[in-house]
């Protein structure tokens, strides 16, 4: 199965750590964006299996970005990555909480279906 994953976060120190948590693992990240208009641009260029969006981010939010990418990449799962307290936004295959970014693995194999 095809393990690729862009992240998107505006917060450079989080797409940083996720970066270093996935390397060491199944799956092999094709990009990092700051905003959703890099997102977009470079999802429909590496066609991952999962995006993580950040939920608040410039220039577009994880929201309108995911509806993109619905429209130019339907069969990529798209993960939210925001505060538990704040749930799953409709938007999102599954949530990534901030607080369990550790735990990123687990939750792109549930988005993927391989729980």
């Amino acid at each position: 199965m095809n393990k690729t994953v862009l992240i998107a976060d505006d917060d450079p120190g989080v797409r940083r750590l996720l970066t270093v948590l996935l390397d060491e693992g199944a799956f092999e990240v094709v990009g990092e964006a700051g905003n959703g208009v890099e997102a977009v641009s470079l999802a429909t260029r590496h066609r991952p299996a999962v995006v993580i969006l950040d939920r608040e981010m410039s220039r577009i939010d994880g929201g309108a970005t995911a509806r993109l990418l619905r429209d130019l990449a339907p069969h990529t799962k798209v993960v939210a990555c925001s505060e538990a307290s704040r749930g799953k936004p409709e938007w999102a295959d599954e949530l990534l909480p901030r607080e369990s970014l550790v735990d990123v693995e687990i939750v792109l194999d549930r988005a993927l279906g391989e729980d």
